[in-house]
């Protein structure tokens, strides 16, 4: 940098300066020779058309070293919570990207906005959890003011994503803490041991079904609870654990007035039916609102094994041959 007549913070079409080029890239000599031109600090981390600053940049492609330089620096005014138009800011870029050192290093800054929200209202503590990236999820909720339960634009909260994603080491670590309530639902009702039991993650399902405080019989706004979603899709493993449980409700009903048990037999989920047969408290003749039990809706649907299977057990076969 040797011509001192250079313009070291002239912009490009994207409003990238010299600097911003250089830290994006990881290219750290280049960044220390342009922070070394009497031109550039402060105004060093100058924003871009998107909002993406140097620091940014280098924090995004995970270029740590880069990051480390920009940090030593006292004349340099930084702005640690730039957010691109996604609204992700560094600390989200690297939950996402599983840069645990690159994290370690922002977490020690205490300027650090720990429970940024990008566009879709998510956090760093949302993506980790959903990835499943246990050590960073740790980080995160190991510093006192990280919120654990802070729900996306779909009322999602981190315990949801790591439900629905099956990660069960996730989801076992969230439900130690005393400020998870396993019951959250999101703005349709659903909770996190209803997206476990429609995905079939049978280990989360356990996970949840261990904390005394959840509630298997919640009902989402259609009406369906884990046990229903899980006889829909045929998911026996986890049919047979909410079924272990005296407190499963086994003849909810949905919107429609379908129990589990019909809305298996449609579907011809015969072994889901079978465990529900199991049931003392199973309810077969329940009316849906058109009027209809499961055995007529099973042989609407051409479930012939799973109608014949229902027509014995009302017959007064309680032990149907397995």
């Amino acid at each position: 940098m040797q011509m001192r007549t250079a313009k070291p913070n002239k912009q490009d079409w994207d409003g990238r300066t010299p600097l911003s080029w250089a830290a994006g890239n990881g290219h750290n000599r280049n960044v220390e020779l342009l922070l070394e031109h009497p031109g550039v600090p402060p105004q060093a981390d100058l924003a871009d058309n998107q909002g993406r600053t140097p620091f940014w940049w280098a924090a995004a492609n995970g270029h740590i070293a880069v990051v480390r330089g920009l940090l030593q620096r006292d004349d340099i005014s930084l702005n640690l919570n730039a957010s691109n138009n996604l609204n992700q800011t560094p600390l989200l870029c690297a939950a996402m990207m599983q840069e645990v050192e690159l994290l370690r290093v922002l977490l020690q800054q205490p300027e650090i906005n720990l429970n940024a929200q990008d566009m879709r209202l998510r956090t760093a503590v949302s993506w980790a959890a959903q990835a499943g990236y246990l050590t960073i999820v740790e980080l995160l909720l190991g510093l006192s003011g990280t919120d654990a339960n802070i729900p996306d634009q779909l009322g999602r909260t981190p315990l949801c994503f790591a439900a629905e994603s099956g990660r069960d080491s996730v989801v076992g670590y969230l439900l130690q803490r005393g400020d998870i309530n396993p019951n959250t639902a999101d703005n349709v009702g659903q909770t996190p041991l209803l997206y476990a039991a429609v995905n079939g993650h049978d280990a989360t399902i356990q996970r949840l079904l261990e904390r005394e405080d959840i509630n298997p019989n919640v009902q989402c706004s259609v009406g369906k609870t884990a046990l229903w979603v899980a006889a829909y899709c045929g998911h026996n493993h986890v049919v047979e654990q909410l079924l272990e449980r005296e407190d499963v409700n086994p003849n909810v009903w949905d919107n429609r007035g379908r129990t589990p048990v019909t809305q298996a037999g449609i579907c011809g989920h015969e072994q889901v039916v079978r465990l529900l047969l199991g049931r003392a408290d199973i309810n077969i003749n329940i009316r849906d609102n058109e009027g209809h039990t499961a055995i007529e809706h099973c042989l609407q649907a051409g479930q012939g094994r799973v109608w014949r299977l229902l027509l014995e057990w009302q017959a007064g076969n309680q032990d149907p041959q397995f």
